[in-house]
């Protein structure tokens, strides 16, 4: 992505804080369309493989990339994952089932005590006290009788 080349280049954030300002980067590239969460711009033309393993690769090292916010972005593009595979609009390979199912498990572990939303205005929809962990089992499980259906 071309923001990256520039970032590097103007030096415009400290050294410590690029990891988080990469990681919306490419959230960001690849979660909003038209303001709409979607897989990124390369699912809109089929590859929801490739989409779905940018946005897997950008939390990666999930201690230290993984928040509150960066989940908020990511978990809707999954959800919109989910929507297409239970429409079964989207052809899925087994490899990249597996990817799926082996982020959810990381996350799982990463995110136990990572709350899932903030709490205040606007967080009635989720549990109190629910965490990013809990979010990816039912993720998993979600994704587990998805694969069984197709």
């Amino acid at each position: 992505c071309a923001v990256y080349a520039s970032q590097l280049s103007t030096g415009w954030c400290l050294w410590r804080h690029r990891w988080a300002a990469f990681c919306f980067v490419s959230l960001a590239c690849g979660a909003m369309v038209n303001h709409t969460p979607t897989p990124c711009l390369y699912c809109l033309q089929g590859n929801y493989e490739f989409g779905i393993s940018r946005i897997m690769k950008s939390l990666e090292p999930y201690q230290t990339k993984l928040s509150t916010d960066t989940w908020f972005y990511a978990k809707r593009c999954f959800l919109s994952l989910a929507e297409g595979l239970a429409k079964q609009m989207i052809p899925f390979k087994e490899s990249s089932w597996d990817e799926v199912m082996q982020f959810m498990q990381d996350v799982e572990k990463a995110g136990k005590s990572i709350p899932a939303a903030f709490t205040g205005a606007g967080s009635a929809s989720v549990k109190e006290g629910q965490t990013v962990g809990q979010e990816a089992r039912l993720f998993r499980g979600m994704f587990t009788k998805l694969r069984q259906l197709s």
